[in-house]
């Protein structure tokens, strides 16, 4: 049983009432969202009493694979995410990235990207003074990228005003990893 607002239940002194409840449980965690550094035992104990609950199921995928993404998706989605940690409150999810060419090599792999977006405002602030925030998002987008690809990685970004791309369903379709052309020319 997970017990909420632990912290409300010390300081009125009602913890024990709350605790009979949990004699039907087989383990209690109690939790607070208000005071999360204060109850990591709670979440711990939680989590603890979860696992070992839970069977262990068959292995659907070989070990060594982290996703079932394509590389190509993974790729686009590691740009986005360090826009909007970069960019934080400036640019709201109207950001999209699309793959335009991403060839392999032995030691290397060049990836070509455009980043979408709806205004000029919002290309303004990706690209920053002097192009600093573009190649800040660049730069920790690469090393990302070269992580999860374990090898080097040329990165080229650019960054183009799309209005209303969200409410594009042709577009919308060019960003699901489904139905991407995993085959274009190299």
């Amino acid at each position: 049983m997970l017990t909420r607002k632990e912290n409300r239940m010390h300081q009125k002194g009602n913890l024990t009432s709350t605790r009979g409840a949990g004699a039907l449980a087989r383990a209690e965690a109690p939790a607070s969202a208000a005071q999360p550094k204060s109850n990591t035992s709670g979440l711990d104990t939680l989590r603890t009493a979860i696992l070992a609950r839970i069977p262990e199921g068959p292995a659907h995928y070989p070990e060594d694979h982290i996703t079932d993404q394509p590389e190509r998706f993974m790729a686009a989605e590691l740009i986005r995410e360090q826009i909007l940690r970069e960019t934080r409150q400036e640019v709201p999810h109207s950001v999209a990235v699309v793959i335009e060419e991403f060839q392999e090599k032995k030691t290397l792999t060049r990836i070509s990207a455009i980043i979408y977006v709806e205004r000029e405002g919002q290309k303004a602030i990706i690209i920053g003074s002097k192009a600093a925030m573009l190649k800040r998002i660049g730069t920790l987008s690469r090393h990302k990228i070269e992580t999860l690809l374990d090898r080097k990685v040329f990165l080229e970004l650019n960054v183009k005003v799309r209005s209303n791309w969200r409410d594009n369903p042709e577009f919308l379709n060019e960003l699901d990893w489904r139905t991407m052309n995993m085959n274009q020319p190299e």
